[in-house]
């Protein structure tokens, strides 16, 4: 989003999608954007939505989407016309790991998805043995080659 703003980028309004498995954070991220504060959450039914404000003046509309499987089929509803993707992953769950890897992989693969930015935001790294953020090694979004020098995608 920082290139989009410092090229001049006009547009004010953005659209965002937070997406990932259940139980990965995108409820409580998009609230503590919101509101600066943790607060209690639960499993999410279908999607919650919030508008951000930036200090530069840019506006975010920011979509947080269900997770569970009976609502991954309605994701690419919320993939039309959005200006970047938020995949959240919970990085203590490597139970899971493989199931979030399939879920982006097929969220990517959606026609809309071609040229949006996508930020995989490993959440839950204060837990002992969380995933941690990397550039390389054993995580790499599906379809994306890697370059040790010229990395072009960061987890975080």
């Amino acid at each position: 989003m920082g290139k989009l703003i410092s090229k001049g980028w006009r547009k004010r309004d953005a659209r965002v999608v937070m997406l990932g498995l259940d139980f990965a954070g995108k409820s409580t991220l998009l609230y503590k954007l919101k509101s600066g504060q943790a607060v209690e959450t639960w499993p999410t039914v279908g999607f919650n939505v919030e508008s951000l404000q930036t200090p530069c003046g840019v506006s975010f509309t920011l979509w947080d989407v269900g997770g569970q499987d009976s609502l991954r089929a309605s994701w690419p509803n919320y993939l039309e016309d959005i200006n970047t993707l938020i995949f959240v992953l919970d990085s203590a769950d490597m139970a899971r790991l493989a199931e979030a890897m399939a879920v982006l992989e097929e969220a990517l693969s959606h026609p809309s998805m071609a040229g949006i930015p996508v930020l995989v935001l490993a959440n839950k790294q204060e837990v002992p043995g969380a995933l941690a953020p990397i550039c390389h090694g054993g995580f790499q979004p599906p379809g994306t080659p890697y370059n040790e020098q010229s990395c072009s995608w960061h987890m975080l």
